[in-house]
């Protein structure tokens, strides 16, 4: 009985993780002076129940659930895209990085995908799982970055 309840509660924590925006539209206009990047994050359930901060620059935009996506505009040039540690006790780190020099006008598409290691599970009052969280980001070809980003919901900043 005890695993039923732990099973509940941990089902519940990963759906509430969830993006519950509106389902992916395509930007319809963006100004000529910037490029259009679209950062997204497949459903899957591996590391569903994390939700790391996403920073450009440095300057922390928005957090990235499960099955969510996020436009961004940025000036050409460089820019480093990372995410940082979750303030979830049980996860150690969701961080990644990727540098991304853009051009004006045009438009990328980047996933974001945790892996995890060193995952265990430990019986306190009921069994609590642990390990390490890190995020991979990889530039994806727009043909097979609009298949996977379709499914996905809009988080705001």
């Amino acid at each position: 009985m005890r695993y039923k309840v732990a099973f509940l509660v941990f089902a519940a924590f990963v759906a509430g993780c969830a993006a519950t925006g509106p389902q992916f539209q395509p930007v319809q206009y963006v100004e000529p002076e910037t490029a259009l990047v679209y950062l997204y994050r497949p459903s899957q359930f591996v590391g569903g129940g994390i939700t790391p901060p996403v920073f450009v620059d440095n300057v922390k935009q928005f957090e990235l659930p499960n099955n969510g996506y996020a436009e961004m505009r940025l000036s050409p040039g460089k820019h480093v895209i990372e995410t940082r540690k979750d303030s979830n006790i049980f996860i150690s780190d969701a961080v990644g990085s990727v540098e991304l020099e853009v051009e004006a006008g045009e438009t990328y598409y980047i996933k974001w995908l945790p892996s995890m290691s060193n995952f265990g599970v430990v019986l306190l009052a009921t069994p609590v799982a642990y390990g390490s969280f890190r995020g991979g980001f990889r530039l994806v070809e727009e043909t097979a970055a609009l298949q996977n980003i379709a499914k996905c919901k809009k988080v705001y900043p």
